[in-house]
């Protein structure tokens, strides 16, 4: 359902590794009750591609609705946002937000369903219904005030840890 990778003829699901592939079903399964994921490994196992499939599934999963805010309990003028953080904004652009973005205009359900607005695509991808996909760094300013629904951390380890931060929360000084 996601399209198929022009050079391969493959579609994307032959392109996971049995284990994630499984991984993925379960995490996703609405009976699961997973609400937080986190993907470790080697270089190269498919973790952002993982995540990038995550966008994409719950991205659909929200645009079968014809009001997904009330769900929520948010007024139907509210923004539902998917925010793809890593250090940099310039880094989450080039990798996460960039495959994002390239797998949801292959994809035969967008394309038909919910496309994104491509006259206003170089930030976010603005989708019907208020739903809109932010590149952000890192730092806590750049979700304030958002509606997030999903959120994927890219490169989390390479997050700096800040001591004796005057934004700590805590007695350790830590942020």
């Amino acid at each position: 359902y996601c399209g198929v990778d022009p050079k391969t003829g493959d579609g994307i699901a032959a392109t996971l590794y049995p284990k994630l592939k499984d991984d993925f079903i379960q995490v996703h399964d609405p009976d699961s009750g997973y609400r937080e994921v986190v993907i470790s490994g080697a270089l190269g196992i498919g973790k952002s591609f993982f995540a990038s499939l995550g966008i994409l599934w719950e991205l659909y999963y929200l645009s079968c609705f014809k009001s997904p805010q009330r769900m929520f309990g948010l007024d139907a003028s509210s923004k539902i946002a998917f925010v793809l953080l890593s250090v940099t904004e310039t880094q989450v652009k080039k990798n996460m937000f960039f495959n994002v973005k390239n797998m949801i205009k292959r994809c035969p359900y967008f394309k038909e369903n919910c496309m994104f607005d491509e006259k206003k695509s170089s930030d976010s991808l603005i989708f019907p219904n208020g739903i809109e996909i932010f590149a952000g760094s890192s730092a806590i300013s750049s979700t304030i005030g958002l509606h997030i629904y999903t959120a994927v951390l890219d490169e989390a380890n390479f997050f700096k840890v800040v001591k004796k931060s005057a934004r700590a929360k805590d007695s350790t000084g830590e942020y």
